[in-house]
């Protein structure tokens, strides 16, 4: 497909050693990685290399699709060039799927990536779906079909509770031995003025991550709408401060 593609961006001088990988949002049904090409910019003022991945949106992939999408794509990455620190972030519908990427990863206990940053996140899709009913908006949006149509599937496709589900079977295999050697950090950013996904989308996610034994930071920008966040990130603003 046209949109299984890596827009790669470097910086001109030396060689990095970080790695950005982005995914873009756009309700799981449209976007390119063209479109977010600036958010490279400020990284790359840091001498950090950006990757912007793409992947097959509705209706050519579902989000176990889009999450495998996002999965080849960066162990193409690690494969390819040599980076001592990799964050996975995502806006959106993006952040969803790139969170899901980080909790299948920590459930088989193998993490490609030591952070993770996610913008505006959709994080409990029973909860958005219920927002998206009160919108009116529910039948036009791609959310139900490519995230199951049923309230079971909703909850497997919800990062926070996909862990929280997961955690017997993992506690099985020694997870506390596995854990105690790793340093990944997650960082969740949202505004408050935001009408698309509300604030309390990553202030859920955030408090059952965190019931589940992993370190996440809270940010919540003042001011700043759905959009807003990442057209800082790319232009400058209140969310790239």
């Amino acid at each position: 497909y046209p949109s299984q593609i890596i827009h790669l961006y470097e910086p001109e001088a030396g060689k990095p050693t970080r790695l950005i990988v982005f995914v873009h949002g756009g309700a799981w049904g449209s976007g390119l990685p063209w479109m977010y090409r600036l958010v490279a910019s400020p990284f790359l003022k840091e001498g950090w290399a950006v990757a912007v991945v793409g992947y097959r949106t509705y209706p050519d992939g579902l989000v176990d699709e889009q999450v495998e999408d996002v999965e080849t794509a960066l162990e193409y990455l690690l494969k390819e060039h040599s980076f001592e620190r990799v964050t996975l972030s995502g806006h959106s519908s993006g952040a969803h799927i790139a969170l899901i990427s980080c909790i299948d990863q920590i459930i088989r206990q193998y993490l490609a990536i030591d952070s993770f940053l996610g913008l505006s996140g959709v994080y409990d899709i029973s909860h958005h779906f219920d927002y998206e009913a009160g919108r009116g908006v529910e039948e036009l949006s791609p959310l139900k079909p490519v995230n199951g149509h049923t309230r079971n599937s909703f909850r497997k496709n919800s990062p926070a509770h996909r862990l929280q589900d997961a955690l017997p079977s993992i506690a099985e295999r020694s997870i506390a031995d596995w854990w105690a050697n790793q340093r990944f950090r997650i960082g969740l950013l949202h505004g408050i003025e935001d009408e698309t996904v509300p604030f309390t989308s990553t202030a859920d996610a955030a408090r059952v991550l965190r019931s589940c034994g992993l370190q996440v930071e809270e940010i919540y920008v003042p001011k700043t709408g759905h959009k807003d966040t990442v057209i800082h990130l790319m232009l400058g603003g209140r969310a790239r401060e």
